[in-house]
């Protein structure tokens, strides 16, 4: 760990997020007990040398939430949430208690959606094509999955005439409006109160591709299934570190005597899935990605269960 800044507590959370994206950072952390500190190019660095005090936590974290925000999570002790500095860019916020007191740690989202192609995964670009059934993105945590979807459904707006909907907890990528397909994004927590009313208002709006932010859970997973039956094509992420890994996670949430109805429902919809992995090579962030597409012998490995098999 370096120190780079002056030692004194900093007066805002702006100006800790300032410097974070001048420096480059993909990540800004602040937790009790601890300077303010970065992930650069995957390494922690502190940007201050004196140690935050729970009180200097609860202050820089809450500078960017509403009330209602602050009272959620007084509530429920962890919030996640997004929002924009003018200048300066997007940020996806994740806040915790630690040592009594909030934390909170702060990911930069950019501003402009990047391509598939700038990704290095221009061989996800097929995807973009399919009308129908469901396509599973996995992957660990900050692998980059919400930013690869986010480039998966600018491919498919560009080149399909279509409704595009969002369900995120949060919001992280804004998408554009363009000429050939409308785009709704829906919140939730902020929006609708659960997942439930969220996808309900989703399917009233007869969406044609719904994206789901994070396929955790039995209602997500259901109502992915649900939605991919009645002919819409969903894309959903998946904190999977493999494409078994991916559809075992969604036969597992059912109950044991209905696992082979869901093992026959997924192989119905399923059409893709990738799982993608983050290395560096000379410094920089590479995607690497493994990618099967459904075919007659992979719905008959679902539905059998020698799919979910490593």
């Amino acid at each position: 760990m370096s120190t780079h800044a002056p030692d004194r507590v900093p007066d805002s959370l702006q100006s800790l997020l300032v410097e974070a994206v001048e420096r480059g950072a993909s990540d800004l952390h602040i937790t009790v007990g601890a300077p303010p500190s970065v992930r650069i190019a995957g390494e922690m660095t502190q940007i201050r040398t004196t140690p935050l005090s729970p009180r200097d936590t609860s202050r820089l974290c809450q500078q960017m939430l509403s009330e209602h925000q602050v009272e959620r999570f007084a509530a429920s002790h962890a919030l996640r949430m997004s929002f924009g500095v003018p200048n300066v860019g997007r940020f996806r916020g994740s806040f915790f208690m630690q040592r009594g007191a909030m934390s909170g740690v702060y990911r930069a989202i950019p501003l402009a959606i990047p391509s598939l192609e700038t990704l290095g995964l221009a061989s996800l670009n097929p995807l973009a094509a399919l009308r129908r059934g469901l396509v599973l993105v996995g992957g660990p945590l900050g692998s980059g999955k919400s930013t690869t979807i986010a480039a998966l459904l600018s491919a498919v707006a560009r080149t399909r005439s279509g409704h595009l909907l969002t369900l995120e907890d949060p919001t992280e990528f804004l998408f554009p409006q363009m000429a050939s397909s409308l785009v709704a994004q829906i919140e939730i927590g902020t929006d609708y109160p659960a997942f439930k009313e969220a996808f309900a208002a989703a399917m009233a709006q007869d969406p044609d591709v719904l994206m789901i932010s994070e396929l955790t859970g039995i209602d997500a997973i259901e109502s992915a299934i649900e939605a991919a039956e009645t002919g819409r094509l969903v894309i959903a992420a998946s904190p999977s570190r493999s494409v078994a890994k991916a559809i075992a996670r969604l036969v597992d949430a059912y109950p044991t005597e209905t696992q082979a109805r869901a093992r026959a429902r997924i192989a119905d919809v399923l059409e893709a899935v990738t799982c993608q992995t983050i290395s560096r090579v000379d410094g920089v962030r590479r995607a690497a990605c493994e990618l099967v597409t459904a075919d007659a012998g992979l719905r008959f490995r679902v539905r059998d269960g020698s799919a979910l098999l490593e």
